[in-house]
């Protein structure tokens, strides 16, 4: 029973730090400027909590209009076009932020909408 006990409270914790650096991650990109990659912001919420940046990673991704207005549009990999060095005007963007323990047992995932629309 003790030690059940210490394996219930140690996941708490765990979850709770999760979801803390996962909180973190997503205000640093959600207030970061407009960019192609949002990794460094997201991985820095990792690191302020004393964990190593490959326990954030960043799924990232915009938005294309469909050819008419009647046509659905959908997410493209990568936060802008692969020839843009910055997001084009009016670009909406979809970044995924994992946050996974250290220890590897819990895994969580937040998704932020940047958009100068």
């Amino acid at each position: 029973a003790v030690m059940a006990t210490i394996t219930a409270g140690r996941l708490n914790t765990n979850m709770s730090a999760v979801e803390t650096v996962l909180q973190n991650a997503a205000d640093r990109v959600n207030r970061a400027p407009k960019s192609c990659d949002y990794t460094l912001y997201a991985q820095a919420a990792a690191q302020t909590n004393g964990w190593t940046a490959d326990t954030t990673t960043v799924l990232q991704q915009h938005f294309v209009p469909g050819a008419t207005a009647n046509t659905d549009g959908q997410w493209a990999d990568l936060a802008c076009l692969a020839t843009e060095s910055a997001p084009a005007d009016l670009a909406v963007q979809l970044v995924t932020i994992t946050v996974t323990s250290p220890d590897g047992k819990i895994e969580k995932s937040l998704q932020v909408v940047k958009s100068d629309v």
